[in-house]
Parts: C-alpha cells; structure tokens; sequence
C-alpha cells in the first residue's frame, strides 16, 4: 500500500477511541473522529475516508441514515458499531447498505483484523 488508508470513526468513546489508535497503529492509516452526525457529513467531504466506522448511537442524523447517504454519495466503505441485538436493527443496517457489522462491547483483535481485511480489500479494488 503506497498511500495511508484513511478511517473515520462517528460517535465513538473515548475509550473506543483509544482501541482503535492501538488497533490500527501497525497499518498505514489516518484517522479522525467524527462526534455527531453533522460533524461526520462534514469530515466525509474534508477526509474522504476509505472506510467509516459507525457507532449506531451517533444522532443527528442517526447511524442507518449516515450509512445509507455514506453509499450513495461516496465510495468509503461502511462498518456499522452497534451493541443492538434485534433483527430489526440489523435488517435496518443490511437496508442502509452496511458492509460489515462489529458488535458491542469491541475486542481490539477483533476491530483489527476487520480494519486488516478491509484494507486489503480495498487495496484489491483499486
């Protein structure tokens, strides 16, 4: 990979703020954070990240909606952090377009081997 992948993470903690540093700290990777829905609109423009994880307690506009204007306006992949366990949260998800889910509360092994094949997924559709 000859240039750095770039993730945001929206309406993330603190605490899964700094899994996510540890996480990707052996890749090649710029990231920022995005605390609302407004502020993710904005970074998506500025950033234009490869891949934006998304914590569905972000509001304003909500996690399913983000992702679904995610899809349609830019090529950035979607990963949808959620601690939801009905099936109608997650057909709300596949609806909105998500490529992945990642369950709540987050293993650090876990976000990085799904941030690992995300990158060499992206690297192959380049």
């Amino acid at each position: 990979m000859t240039t750095a992948y770039r993730i945001l993470a929206a309406g993330w903690s603190c605490n899964d703020v700094s899994l996510l540093r540890e996480a990707v700290a052996d890749f090649l990777c710029d990231f920022k954070i995005a605390h609302d829905g407004a502020d993710c609109l904005v970074q998506l423009q500025r950033f234009q990240p490869h891949l934006v994880l998304l914590d569905t307690s972000i509001l304003d506009p909500d996690a399913f909606e983000l992702c679904r204007r995610i899809k349609n306006d830019h090529m950035a992949m979607v990963v949808i952090v959620t601690a939801l366990t009905e099936f109608g949260d997650i057909d709300r998800a596949v609806d909105a377009g998500t490529d992945d889910f990642l369950p709540k509360p987050i293993d650090g092994i876990e976000l990085r081997r799904r941030v690992a094949i995300l990158i060499a997924l992206n690297d192959t559709l380049r």
